[in-house]
């Protein structure tokens, strides 16, 4: 007789690394199956996991930006049970944006902006200082939070100042890493002598 069917894996995911695992497990039983689909469509990986302890538990990467579901089977003497009920879906974080591709200024104290969007993200964060140096070293940053599209005009800037910007990917999960950073110098051409 195949083995019975067990109960559905619990799943975690942290930032791009899922774990897949099954407590209290048949200690007869010669390992557990574990199918981890991506976005509801596509089976993204199989693997296997000894039972050590009456647990069993599958590790992977996955990728940013996408959901993942899991269903396991018992595997003894030859034979697989049934595949159990799939796991919740749990998202990952977004991609991080690729470099701001435009950038320029719209009067001599506001400039525009604008990036590639992700997948997964539902926002966006713009941040940009005065001093390439002051990222994530200082408090002489401004972040601007939610932004929902791809693009953004950043007004009231310091003419003839240089500014410097890059930007992240938010969504329910968390936060992607920054983009590459971009700079500009805003304000009026010099006069000529």
């Amino acid at each position: 007789n195949p083995p019975a069917v067990p109960s559905v894996p619990t799943v975690s995911i942290d930032k791009f690394k899922l774990t897949a695992e099954l407590n209290n497990v048949d200690g007869t039983l010669a390992h557990i199956q574990f199918q981890v689909v991506k976005n509801d469509t596509t089976t993204y990986k199989t693997g296997t996991a000894a039972i050590t302890k009456n647990r069993a538990a599958y590790l992977c990467t996955v990728d940013a930006g996408a959901e993942y579901k899991v269903r396991c089977r018992a595997y003894k003497n030859g034979e697989y049970s049934d595949w159990t009920d799939y796991s919740n879906n749990y998202s990952t974080i977004p991609a991080t944006p690729n470099a701001i591709h435009t950038i320029k200024a719209t009067s001599e104290s506001s400039v525009y902006l604008e990036w590639k969007g992700t997948t997964g993200a539902k926002t966006y964060d713009l941040e940009y200082t005065t001093n390439k140096r002051y990222f994530d070293s200082s408090d002489q940053t401004t972040v601007v939070n939610g932004i929902t599209t791809t693009r953004y005009e950043k007004t009231g800037l310091e003419s003839g100042q240089e500014y410097f910007f890059r930007a992240r990917s938010v969504n329910d999960d968390g936060e992607s890493g920054w983009s590459s950073i971009v700079s500009i110098i805003i304000g009026k051409s010099p006069i000529a002598p």
